[in-house]
């Protein structure tokens, strides 16, 4: 589906949209469906094992040579960075420049305000989404993340951003996007619907409509009822 280290690391979270996707249809608790994900999760784990093995036990590979080496400032500094990465593939899907092959990635190397402010926005909107989102929009908000969870320099990778990762998990944004459109048309639409007619009395009764002065007569030639 794509190339590089999402290629990799694909097989390993894949299930966990798998496990979302059963949650979003009400299928969770089924054994089939548990029996499904404990599979993927099974494969999932052996892909892993194989991955780390040949990671950390060859002393040949460029990965252990140098991916190792470019860690820069270690897991807290790239955690500390995960907003401001989120933040760039958003604007990519939104205003797609530059495009280049190579990224030069503003790396924050040092806690301040301005990555106290990027956590609190990201925390705030994860509690928004989990408290008014449906299911539906959770999902595809996870599908996005999951799928550059690989590539958010959580784990060593010589290449800090590129718009090529966005492959798979644009896929989500664009299903919210279209989501938020048809939402507003529906209510743009409802807006702009002909109102209904007011009231109006009846200058003329129907012809099938007695006149008042005709039920009045009726009326007298009814005989009473005794009580």
């Amino acid at each position: 589906l794509v190339t590089g280290v999402q290629t990799c690391a694909l097989p390993i979270f894949a299930p966990g949209i798998f496990l979302l996707h059963s949650w979003r249809r009400g299928t969770l608790s089924t054994p089939a469906t548990r029996k499904v994900l404990a599979a993927c999760f099974l494969l999932s784990a052996l892909v892993a094992a194989v991955h780390l093995t040949s990671f950390f036990h060859s002393a040949t590979t460029f990965a252990k040579s140098n991916l190792e080496g470019s860690y820069v400032g270690g897991f807290s500094t790239h955690l500390m960075n995960l907003p401001f990465l989120l933040g760039f593939y958003l604007k990519m899907l939104v205003y797609p420049s530059p495009l280049t092959a190579w990224h030069m990635a503003d790396v924050r190397m040092a806690a301040n305000a301005e990555v106290l402010v990027a956590w609190l926005l990201l925390l705030g909107a994860i509690a928004a989404l989990l408290a008014r989102g449906s299911r539906e929009v959770i999902f595809w908000a996870a599908w996005f993340v999951g799928f550059l969870a690989p590539v958010l320099q959580l784990i060593p990778n010589l290449t800090w951003v590129a718009e090529r990762y966005l492959y798979i998990p644009a896929i989500g944004i664009f299903v919210l996007s279209g989501q938020l459109l048809l939402a507003i048309h529906s209510r743009r639409f409802l807006s702009l619907s002909v109102p209904a007619k007011p009231e109006t009395k009846m200058l003329y009764p129907p012809p099938d409509m007695p006149s008042p002065s005709s039920r009045a007569a009726s009326a007298r030639s009814c005989p009473a009822k005794s009580s």
